[in-house]
């Protein structure tokens, strides 16, 4: 019964690349960067000057920044593509800030693969597995058999232009909301 919904509704469905790009920033902001959202409060914390606006406004932030570049990069061609390989991509990311309790940067990633093949092959476990499989794999698969029909040109910019307006003024309140906090 379960199954049938399943594939009568989300895969057989075709929907606009708008939805897509609000339920990949909403996961992105939500799931994949539950870490550094949870961490990002710590120094904060601790002060006098501590404001719990402040701390709600961080995944704010975060999901209108997202929402911009997503909409100013995402095109035709490479949308699936793109998202579907940082679904894959941040899942091991993800992994690797829960596990050595840090935030990947380049040099995070490069230290990631030591030249030694005992220290990488540490890496490679069933947590990481269930990592990849749970926060990556699972939502490319899904994504990938959603039909996502593209609108014509002159809608399709219009709402990209609406989404980012929406994603700088957000970005901006928030930023004055910093402003008037700190």
């Amino acid at each position: 019964m379960i199954t049938q919904t399943i594939n009568s509704n989300i895969l057989t469905s075709s929907i606009s690349t708008n939805k897509p790009i609000i339920l990949t920033t909403l996961y992105y902001t939500v799931v994949l960067n539950l870490f550094f959202l949870s961490s990002s409060g710590h120094p904060f914390v601790s002060t006098e000057q501590y404001k719990v606006i402040f701390l709600c406004s961080v995944p704010l932030f975060l999901s209108f920044l997202i929402l911009f570049i997503f909409t100013l990069f995402l095109f035709d061609e490479t949308f699936k593509p793109h998202l579907i390989s940082k679904y894959l991509i941040l899942s091991l990311l993800f992994y690797i800030g829960i596990n050595d309790s840090l935030i990947s940067n380049y040099v995070t990633i490069e230290n990631t693969f030591p030249p030694s093949s005992a220290s990488t092959l540490s890496y490679f476990n069933k947590e990481l597995t269930t990592y990849f499989i749970c926060i990556g794999l699972l939502p490319s698969l899904i994504f990938s058999y959603i039909k996502i029909h593209h609108q014509p040109i002159i809608k399709e910019v219009r709402q990209r232009y609406r989404f980012i307006i929406t994603a700088m003024f957000g970005f901006i309140l928030v930023v004055q909301t910093w402003g008037l906090l700190l």
